[in-house]
């Protein structure tokens, strides 16, 4: 997992603010999902279909690197969050923490190096699909002990099916002195608990919205179905 200082510093995988170093990243998803056809392109991102609760993917993170350059990340994150978008501290940087090329010169190079380097991660991925992978996967230990990741541990454990685990961690967290910092994520721990406790289907229909949300931010769109087409005496299939 990233570390926690760097999570501290953002806690959102976002291109970095100048325009190029964007429009070449950009351009580097799209060479990367025509070497890698199985994945799916989201926003700023490519991930492993299907995707219900879990979100795997594979982005480059330009924010914290050099002009012109990425760091090749994997990320496995649930979608069950109130604000969508790439969480850093739920994913690794590949290549050894190297970072790439995304200089038309050396772009060819770097696609072979990003394709072999996903190759390598697709398996996991695929491993990690529901939230009682996502529970077994994530060292909790190494993540911040802010009310937002606690808050996804508690709703990790209610949707893999442990209501009791997840009422634990929502008491040890409102149990906490008030910090000023956190009434937001605090408020919301509270709204949570008295869902839990008292009306489950509010809890799962506003697990449901913040999921529909995030697919819908993040662009993470089914394969297109095809449809065929039945003429006399011929059969075709139209992407």
């Amino acid at each position: 997992m990233l570390t926690s200082d760097r999570a501290a510093a953002s806690d959102a995988l976002t291109p970095v603010a100048e325009v190029n170093s964007e429009k070449l990243a950009t351009r580097a998803h799209k060479r990367l999902h025509k070497a890698l056809p199985e994945l799916r392109p989201g926003y700023n991102m490519l991930f492993v279909p299907p995707v219900d609760h879990i979100l795997g993917c594979f982005a480059l993170e330009t924010r914290s690197a050099p002009k012109h350059r990425a760091y090749f990340c994997r990320v496995v994150m649930p979608l069950y969050r109130p604000r969508a978008f790439l969480v850093l501290n739920y994913g690794q940087r590949l290549l050894g923490g190297e970072t790439v090329s995304l200089s038309e010169a050396d772009l060819d190079r770097t696609i072979d190096r990003l394709s072999e380097a996903a190759q390598g991660e697709l398996d996991l991925l695929r491993r990690v699909r529901s939230p009682k992978d996502f529970l077994e996967y994530v060292n909790w230990d190494d993540q911040p002990k802010s009310p937002r990741y606690r808050i996804d541990l508690a709703l990790t454990h209610y949707l893999a099916g442990d209501a009791p685990a997840c009422r634990e961690v929502l008491e040890e967290l409102l149990a906490r002195p008030p910090n000023p910092w956190w009434a937001e994520q605090n408020e919301l721990a509270q709204e949570l608990m008295r869902e839990l406790n008292h009306d489950p289907a509010a809890l799962t229909r506003r697990i449901e919205a913040w999921e529909q949300s995030a697919k819908k931010l993040l662009q993470i769109t089914p394969p297109p179905r095809r449809r065929r087409v039945h003429l006399p005496g011929i059969s075709a299939r139209f992407a």
